[in-house]
């Protein structure tokens, strides 16, 4: 592109080497660069830059493969299309260890957690409370951002509760 404009805006056979001399010598500080920075990662992450992986094919291996709830509780922050492979699974874990959850409340288990669950991978007996806290969410995203001012003192400055 930037070869391109150059090149329109220039006005001869002069512009064009200047162009693509200054686009050759450019990528190849970028590749001196990369190198160095690659040269100074560590020799066990650098397998970590490079994967043939889809992200579809990661996010299922970081539930299946997962070591514990907390990281498999990540999944509801992922597009429910990269997961509907494995959503019976989901479905399962989820019910199985709802109530366990509730009483423990991992740090993972906020309103924020349990209302992007989808609705039919919630214990019935949990259903009203979830529709509460989805209902708030929704609510208090839209008001989040004002502040009421105090008549008696101009000074004080307090969120809407």
């Amino acid at each position: 592109m930037s070869v391109w404009f150059f090149l329109v805006r220039g006005e001869g056979e002069v512009e064009e080497r200047v162009a693509w001399g200054t686009m050759g010598l450019l990528g190849g500080a970028w590749a001196m660069m990369f190198g160095v920075f690659m040269s100074l990662v560590k020799k066990g992450y650098k397998k970590t830059f490079f994967s043939t992986q889809t992200g579809k094919a990661q996010v299922i291996q970081r539930f299946m493969k997962g070591e514990g709830d907390a990281m498999k509780s990540s999944i509801m922050k992922r597009n429910k299309k990269m997961w509907r492979a494995i959503r019976d699974a989901v479905k399962e874990w989820v019910l199985l260890n709802y109530w366990m959850w509730e009483a423990d409340r991992p740090e993972w288990f906020t309103e924020s957690w349990i209302a992007k669950v989808p609705p039919d991978m919630i214990p019935s007996e949990a259903k009203q409370a979830v529709k509460d806290i989805r209902a708030n969410a929704r609510r208090r995203s839209s008001l989040g951002a004002l502040v009421v001012v105090k008549e008696e003192d101009t000074r004080a400055v307090q969120p809407i509760s």
